[in-house]
Order: C-alpha cells, then sequence, then structure tokens
C-alpha cells in the first residue's frame, strides 16, 4: 500500500503544478503582463569551433568547504585530457585566501571578487554576462553547496560537486557539445522535475515577462542545485538574459521563491528548449544518442 500512497501523492504534486502552470500562463496573458510575440532567447547556429579547454565556474564562498574542492579540481585537473582553466567568484573577505588555494600548476586561474547575492547564481551570471566562457568546449558550474534543511528533507550537499569532477565524463560531454551544445548534464538523482516547481510557477512567468522571454515547454527539467556540465555557447545564452543584480532580493536567500529559485529552473528550461537536461550516466555508458537532440 505504500508504493500506491506514495504514486498517488506524487500524481497529485505534478496535476497541481501542471494546473498552476496553464493558471498563471492564462492569467498573465489576459491581465496583458506578457507581450503578444516577446522575444525569445534562442541559441542561433554555432559560430566558429569552441577552443578545446574546459572552464570550471566555482563560487567560493564557505571557506572550509572550498579547500577540499579545490583538491577535488587539481586532481581532475592533472587527469584531464584537456587544459583547465579555472573562474574563482569569492567575497571580498575570501579573496587573498582564495588565491592562495587556486595556486597549482594542474589549471589556469582567476579570481573575481563578488558577493554572495542570489546565493552563487548573480556570480555565475555575472562570469556569463562577462563573455569568459564563450569560447570554452566545455563548462562546468560548482559552488560551496553546503547541506541545508529544508523542511523534512536535507538539501543537496558538497558530495554533489565530487561526484561531478570525474574525469572519465569528458569524452561523453565532448561527444555531446559536438553534436549540440546546447545542453545540461547532471546526474539523473539530480534532475528536477515537475513536481519540484515549489512556490516558484507565479515568479517564473513574473521573470519571463520581466526578460521578454516567451514561455519555455511547460515539462520541467532542471539541474537541481545549479551544479552542472554544459558548454561555453550555452553559458553565452545564459549570458544573453537581462538579469541584473537588483532582480536578486539579497541573502539570506530563502528556501524557495526568490529569483535564484526560479533562474535555476529557467536555466533547465533553456537547455531543454534547445539541447536537452541530460543525465550524465547516458553520457558515461554510451546509452545517449548524441546526434539526437534529447528533450528529456
Amino acid at each position: 500500500m505504500k508504493w500506491l500512497f506514495a504514486g498517488a501523492k506524487y500524481l497529485a504534486k505534478v496535476t497541481i503544478h501542471t494546473i498552476r502552470y496553464w493558471w498563471n500562463k492564462i492569467t498573465f496573458s489576459l491581465k496583458g503582463t506578457m507581450k503578444a510575440k516577446p522575444a525569445r532567447v534562442e541559441a542561433g547556429t554555432p559560430a566558429g569551433t569552441p577552443e578545446q579547454k574546459i572552464s570550471i565556474v566555482f563560487h567560493a564562498y564557505h571557506l572550509k568547504l572550498a579547500k577540499q574542492i579545490f583538491v577535488w579540481i587539481e586532481d581532475f585537473a592533472k587527469a584531464a585530457t584537456l587544459p583547465v582553466n579555472l573562474i574563482i567568484t569569492t567575497p571580498a573577505a575570501n579573496v587573498v585566501e582564495v588565491k592562495t588555494l587556486a595556486t597549482s600548476d594542474a589549471f589556469t586561474s582567476e579570481v573575481i571578487e563578488v558577493e554572495n547575492h542570489g546565493r552563487d547564481i548573480w556570480p555565475f551570471l555575472r562570469v556569463c554576462q562577462s563573455g569568459k566562457l564563450s569560447s570554452s568546449v566545455l563548462v562546468l558550474k560548482i559552488h560551496t553547496k553546503a547541506p541545508r534543511q529544508l523542511g523534512a528533507k536535507v538539501s543537496l550537499g558538497v558530495e554533489s560537486v565530487q561526484e561531478l569532477l570525474k574525469p572519465e565524463l569528458v569524452p561523453g560531454l565532448l561527444s555531446q557539445a559536438k553534436a549540440n551544445p546546447y545542453f545540461v548534464a547532471t546526474y539523473k538523482k539530480y534532475i528536477g522535475k515537475t513536481v519540484h516547481w515549489g512556490a516558484n510557477i507565479g515568479e517564473y512567468f513574473k521573470l519571463l515577462k520581466t526578460l521578454e522571454v516567451e514561455p519555455l515547454p511547460r515539462k520541467l527539467r532542471f539541474p537541481s542545485g545549479t551544479i552542472f556540465w554544459t558548454t561555453g555557447k550555452f553559458a553565452e545564452l545564459i549570458g544573453k538574459l537581462a538579469v541584473t543584480r537588483s532582480d536578486f532580493q539579497g541573502e539570506p536567500s530563502p528556501d524557495d521563491g526568490a529569483t535564484e529559485h526560479v533562474l535555476e529552473r529557467l536555466f533547465g528550461m533553456l537547455a531543454k528548449d534547445n539541447g536537452g537536461v541530460i543525465p550524465l550516466e547516458r553520457l558515461v555508458t554510451g546509452e545517449h544518442n548524441a546526434n539526437r537532440n534529447s528533450r528529456n
């Protein structure tokens, strides 16, 4: 009976979120808060050949966790078949120590002073908007993800970062990037779905209106915790979003319903609409057909 109850509960959540999605879409359209033909953030045709390097964007906020992650990054860079460029965003108080931690012969690095605003999302947008990632064939977004108590559940912790820093992932990612560079990839267990809209549907439509982006596919898929692999081309696409510092409510960040949570889902929707939100397991085992435009 337990599995039957769990299944019914899951189905009810999906149904409720689906109804809420369409209600918001219709309401905003009727109120005229969304333009009839709003501009759309589109991938377009990739121009030129990306530089054969891996860029890692690392928001180092919690220094204790950052020290361990730097060790994992160095191990990854030593084993990687491509050069690794590390871009670290961190608050002013951390800059001196972070520069010391980021010194290694295994990778090149750059430290950018930026406040912890909108959690790690605003720092990441700053890097995407700067164009520093556009030429990289692969991009890994990580941060010092400290576990948080969310009701009865505990959110993803730093172990999710370690799982993505595996050199054996690179060949499959390169194959996918060559076929369609507008994707995001993380492990299946970290892919958020329709049931994870939370308190973000209304804010999602408000943000789309502000950015003049038309509604993207209803079926939600996104990299939970905003820790994921992608490409410089997709980072460039994110950089086109006209999001500014003032769009965020500031710290401490609420557990749900803030701009950073909406953008976390929008990143997934942009990927789903262009290249796919792909489970890393498929790329590692070769199950994923890189020549097919996945819309998981």
